[in-house]
């Protein structure tokens, strides 16, 4: 089941973007539409859901949606935010907090298929999970909250949002089990793309602000994936 939950303080928009996405006849979506974004975050916390959120950027009542989309990441486990609005300008300002889209109002019945296509493979791929041994104990972790993986000697240690897991499998064995965020870009260390904040041609910089390092030889190759990544959002 997909949850989303609109918020726009023009109860016009909001029929206009929950007609968009009844036509495109998606399969167990429930969506649930705000005008308060008070309202929005308290219901959607008591309901212990994941959801994508489709924000206006601009409200009457002078509240930013960039604002609530902050207060939503720090929320909310793993959020996915769209954002919309009439004025282009805004544009710049979305980058101050991670999102999945920007939608230009004006071009809502044209873009928002694309938009939420990309959220749901997003918010699938946030549901899919690891299995793996960590001594005598099985742990079972998202695999959105894998930030890098990095091969020491006869070990992986799986380094997550708030804990590291030192694991007997290496890179053979444990890339059947990811999904294509995903990528080698050094002998010795696995990056999620999904959790990058910066990259440059020697690093990526995590948004736990560690380092992943890039080998020369695979630079092009990482390169390369990471655009191809960027491109899919």
């Amino acid at each position: 089941m997909i949850y989303i939950a609109i918020c726009d303080d023009q109860i016009h928009q909001i029929e206009r973007i929950k007609k968009c996405i009844e036509n495109m006849n998606l399969k167990e979506v429930n969506i649930y539409t705000f005008t308060d974004e008070k309202e929005m975050i308290s219901f959607c916390k008591n309901k212990n859901r994941n959801f994508i959120f489709i924000l206006d950027i601009v409200l009457q009542n002078k509240v930013s949606g960039i604002d609530i989309a902050k207060k939503i990441n720090h929320l909310f486990e793993q959020p996915i935010v769209l954002f919309i609005s009439n004025y282009l300008e805004k544009v710049t300002d979305i980058f101050e907090v991670d999102h999945c889209y920007f939608i230009y109002k004006p071009e809502l019945e044209r873009r928002l298929k694309d938009a939420l296509e990309k959220a749901i493979q997003i918010y699938n791929n946030n549901s899919r999970t690891i299995s793996f041994k960590s001594g005598m104990d099985t742990f079972v972790v998202p695999l959105s909250d894998i930030y890098s993986i990095e091969r020491i000697k006869r070990y992986s240690l799986i380094k997550c949002k708030d804990h590291t897991y030192r694991v007997l499998d290496d890179f053979q064995a444990l890339f059947p089990k990811l999904n294509g965020y995903f990528h080698q870009c050094h002998q010795c260390y696995i990056v999620n793309f999904m959790n990058v904040k910066e990259f440059n041609k020697k690093e990526f910089i995590l948004k736990d602000h560690s380092y992943v390092p890039i080998s020369r030889s695979r630079l092009k190759e990482t390169e390369y994936s990471f655009q191809m990544f960027l491109k899919g959002l």
